[in-house]
C-alpha cells in the first residue's frame, strides 16, 4: 500500500454538523454495511470557510473499494438491491418525519429538548443518505469505472443491432420513476392553472414588476395555493446550507409562464406520462438489443443508483433545511452566529445543549479560514487551523494531473445524448448563473443545486466530475439537456465566450 492521496469529491457550502456525520461516519457505516469491511480508512476533508475544497482519500484504499463494489454488484446483484430498497424506506421515513419535525415549536423547547431533537434529526439524515454511498457515490467517484462498464456493454449490443450507443445508454441507465424535482413541476403546474383561470389573478402578476411578494390583487384563494407551494417546495434547491427560495422565485415562474403562454393542463399530461412512456421506450430497447438476463439486472442497477443517488440526495437537502432552522434557534440562544455554529462540530453542538456549557469561539471563528480535518480510524477527529493547518497539509503526497492548456478536443461520459453548438459560460458558483443567457453551453467543475437555474438556460451541460450517479447527469436527463460528464479539465482548458461544440452522443467536446 502507498501513502498516494487522490481528491475524490469537493462540495461548496456544507457545514460540519451535517458533513462529518455523514463523511465520516457515513461512509464507513456504507462500506461495513455492503461490503462487510470498512476499506477506505483515512479521510482528509480540507476546507475554507464553509466550502469543503478537497476531500482526500488514500488512492490505494479507493480503488479496493470500487473494485470490490463493482464485483459485489456483478455476482450478488439482489443483495445490492436490497440495500437500495432499505435505502428507500430510510427515505421515506425522512420525508415523513420532516414535515413533523418542522412545526414544531423551537421556542418552547429546553435546551435538552432542542439538543435531543438536533441528535434524532442528524440520525434520520444520516441514515438516509449514507446506507447506499458504496453504491450511489464510490462506485463512480473515480474514472467513472462502473459507467464505463455499462458503456462498454452497451457498444456491444448497440453494434451489433445497428443502434445509437449513446442513446440506447441513456434510457438504459434511467430509472422509469416520479422524481422529487417531476413531483414539484407538476405541483408548480397546477398552480398555474389556477392562476390563469383567474384574469384580474393575471392581470396582476403581469403588471407586477418582478414582485417580491404575492401582489394585492391576486385573489384570496390563489394566494393560499401560492403559500402553500412556497412552504412546501422552498427547500428544494436549500442543499446543505441554503438559502431556501424567496416567493420571488416562484412568482418568477408562473409570470414567466404565462408571458410564454404554456398550456398547464398539457404540460402536467406530459410530465404524468413521461414515466409511463419511458418504460415502454426503455423495454423495447432491452427487446431490441436482445439483454441476457443478466445484463439487464445490471443495467436495473445501473439505473436505481442514478435515481437513488438524486432522491435521497434531494430529500437529505430537506433535512438539511428544517436542520437549518434549529441551527438558528441554537445559535440564537447561544449568542453566536449562524456562521460560527456551521463550523461546529454534531459533538461539540450535542456537548453544549445536552451537557450545558459555551462554544469555544476563537476556535469556531478559526475555522473560517483554511481548515485540514484528519479523520482516522480508532482515533478522535482532528482539526487543525491556521499555521498547523498548512503544515498537515504540506505532509500529504497528493496525486496532481497535468492539463494541456493547448488541447482543442476531449472525450467525457454521454450523460444525456444529444448536440448542441455555443458559447461557454463558467459556472462554478451562484454568483456567476447571471451570466448564462439562453442557449449557452454551462461548463462546470461541478453542479449542485443552486446552479438548477443555470442549467436550465444550457444549451448543453459540460462538467468535470462525473459518472451517470452525478448531480449534472440526473439534472439533465430530468431537462432532457445534451450533457457530457468527467472531462475532467474543461474549466482549465475553456474560457468564457468560447464557441464549443458538444456532441453527446460520442462524448466529444471541440473547440471551434
Amino acid at each position: 500500500m502507498t501513502n498516494l492521496f487522490v481528491e475524490n469529491f469537493s462540495i461548496k457550502k456544507i457545514g460540519y454538523s451535517s458533513a462529518i456525520p455523514t463523511l465520516v461516519y457515513g461512509f464507513d457505516r456504507s462500506q461495513e454495511l455492503m461490503l462487510g469491511e470498512c476499506i477506505i480508512k483515512r479521510k482528509i476533508f480540507v476546507y475554507e470557510g464553509f466550502d469543503l475544497k478537497q476531500a482526500l482519500m488514500l488512492k490505494d484504499e479507493l480503488d479496493l473499494s470500487i473494485e470490490k463494489i463493482i464485483k459485489l454488484i456483478l455476482n450478488e446483484p439482489e443483495k445490492v438491491m436490497a440495500f437500495h430498497n432499505k435505502n428507500y424506506e430510510e427515505n421515506d421515513l425522512l420525508l415523513k418525519r420532516l414535515p413533523e419535525i418542522e412545526k414544531r415549536d423551537l421556542k418552547s423547547m429546553s435546551n435538552k429538548e432542542l439538543g435531543l431533537l438536533f441528535r434524532e434529526l442528524l440520525v434520520l439524515i444520516e441514515n438516509a443518505h449514507s446506507t447506499t454511498l458504496s453504491t450511489t457515490w464510490f462506485v463512480d467517484s473515480e474514472e467513472q469505472k462502473f459507467s464505463k462498464l455499462l458503456m462498454n456493454k452497451t457498444e456491444e449490443y448497440a453494434k451489433d443491432n445497428g443502434i445509437d450507443t449513446a442513446k440506447a445508454f441513456s434510457l438504459l441507465t434511467t430509472k422509469p420513476k416520479d422524481s422529487i424535482l417531476l413531483k414539484e413541476e407538476i405541483e408548480s403546474l397546477e398552480v398555474l392553472s389556477a392562476i390563469l383561470s383567474d384574469k384580474a389573478s393575471v392581470d396582476a402578476l403581469i403588471k407586477a414588476d418582478n414582485p417580491k411578494e404575492v401582489p394585492s390583487s391576486v385573489s384570496l384563494v390563489i394566494k393560499e395555493k401560492m403559500r402553500v407551494h412556497f412552504e412546501k417546495w422552498r427547500w428544494i434547491q436549500f442543499g446543505y446550507m441554503g438559502p431556501a427560495y424567496e416567493m420571488d422565485y416562484y412568482l418568477a415562474i408562473w409570470r414567466g409562464m404565462i408571458k410564454e403562454r404554456v398550456n398547464p393542463k398539457a404540460e402536467i399530461e406530459k410530465l404524468k406520462s413521461k414515466n409511463s412512456n419511458l418504460k415502454k421506450e426503455r423495454d423495447n430497447l432491452k427487446l431490441k438489443l436482445g439483454l441476457s438476463k443478466n445484463d439487464e439486472i445490471l443495467f436495473d442497477i445501473g439505473a436505481d443508483i442514478a435515481f437513488l443517488k438524486g432522491y435521497r440526495k434531494d430529500i437529505s437537502y430537506y433535512g438539511c433545511y428544517v436542520l437549518d432552522k434549529i441551527l438558528l434557534e441554537m445559535a440564537k440562544r447561544k449568542l453566536i452566529s449562524r456562521s460560527q455554529l456551521y463550523v461546529a462540530t454534531y459533538l461539540e453542538i450535542e456537548k453544549v445543549f445536552l451537557q450545558g456549557g459555551e462554544f469555544d469561539t476563537d476556535e469556531l471563528n478559526k475555522r473560517m479560514g483554511f481548515t485540514f480535518i484528519d479523520c482516522q480510524p480508532d482515533r478522535d477527529i482532528k482539526i487543525y487551523t491556521g499555521k498547523k493547518a498548512q503544515e498537515e497539509y504540506t505532509k500529504l503526497d497528493i496525486i496532481k494531473e497535468e492539463v494541456n492548456q493547448d488541447q482543442t478536443e476531449f472525450a467525457g461520459t454521454c450523460a444525456c445524448s444529444g448536440k448542441a453548438t455555443g458559447a461557454v459560460k463558467i459556472v462554478n458558483d451562484v454568483d456567476e448563473i447571471p451570466k448564462m443567457n439562453q442557449g449557452d453551453i454551462m461548463v462546470s467543475h461541478t453542479t449542485f443545486p443552486s446552479l438548477v437555474p443555470a442549467m436550465k438556460k444550457a444549451a448543453a451541460i459540460i462538467t468535470e466530475d462525473g459518472g451517470v450517479t452525478c448531480h449534472a447527469a440526473i439534472v439533465s436527463r430530468e431537462m432532457g439537456i445534451p450533457c457530457i460528464v468527467g472531462t475532467r479539465f474543461a474549466t482549465k482548458i475553456f474560457k468564457d465566450g468560447d464557441l464549443i461544440e458538444v456532441d453527446a452522443e460520442k462524448g466529444i467536446v471541440r473547440k471551434l
